[in-house]
């Protein structure tokens, strides 16, 4: 049985490079933990998670190219968490340098509840989140075209590089922000950049200065209640 598990996983992994995206991430951990397990039986949890994959190679679209993907934005993003205050922050970039657009949040209590009820320092879901709440913002400013998305937190750059997540919220928020690139149509390189450099510090506490562009309000709350939804669930 392990050893079809272990084909099976093969032969998902080489379909899904196929196809545009990186949502079968969390799909292929549902996968790996099943096969660690040794067990026989399929969980509620695998099946869907098959499901998913399966659709995905139906329906999934292939990977494209058109003419916007010749125009680059850049995207920085923070979040803060001082003294239970936790701030978004996110800056629009343009190629030529200039920021076009920015979006300054202070989550409510809601919003800190829904994303890490029990945790004490969140900030890597809520670096996360400052990520999906950025292309939810500007996806139709993006659209289709090339994006660099800078985030000075290690640990959120390379769960959105990977496509998953050990943190359950980070798993469904990273799986949302592939999605959202792939309904946007845009291709995505994710890099690290220092504090010290990252322009959406100050937006992310507060900060609202007119250089850095229009700015955006965001409903963050709704962006993250819809992102945690149940794995198998559908929307409301």
């Amino acid at each position: 049985m392990r050893k079809e598990c272990e084909r099976l996983r093969g032969r998902l992994q080489f379909a899904s490079n196929q196809i545009a995206g990186k949502r079968a991430g969390r799909a292929f951990k549902v996968l790996m933990r099943h096969l660690v397990s040794n067990r026989s039986a399929l969980g509620d949890d695998l099946k869907l998670a098959l499901l998913f994959l399966r659709d995905c190679f139906l329906d999934g679209p292939p990977r494209s190219l058109n003419a916007n993907i010749l125009h680059l934005w850049r995207i920085y993003v923070d979040a803060s968490c001082d003294d239970n205050k936790v701030g978004l922050g996110g800056v629009l970039v343009s190629e030529q340098g200039s920021k076009v657009a920015y979006f300054s949040e202070w989550a409510a209590d809601e919003l800190k509840e829904i994303v890490a009820p029990t945790s004490k320092n969140p900030i890597f879901e809520f670096e996360c989140l400052a990520v999906l709440l950025a292309i939810k913002t500007w996806s139709g400013l993006i659209g289709g075209c090339s994006l660099v998305i800078f985030s000075d937190n290690e640990g959120t750059k390379a769960c959105l590089v990977k496509g998953s997540s050990d943190n359950e919220v980070g798993m469904a928020i990273v799986d949302n922000v592939h999605k959202s690139l792939d309904d946007a149509g845009c291709n995505a390189w994710f890099e690290r950049v220092n504090t010290a450099s990252n322009v959406s510090d100050g937006p992310s506490r507060g900060d609202q200065s007119e250089s850095l562009g229009v700015r955006f309000v965001t409903d963050a709350t709704s962006v993250a209640r819809s992102a945690l939804v149940p794995w198998g669930s559908v929307n409301a």
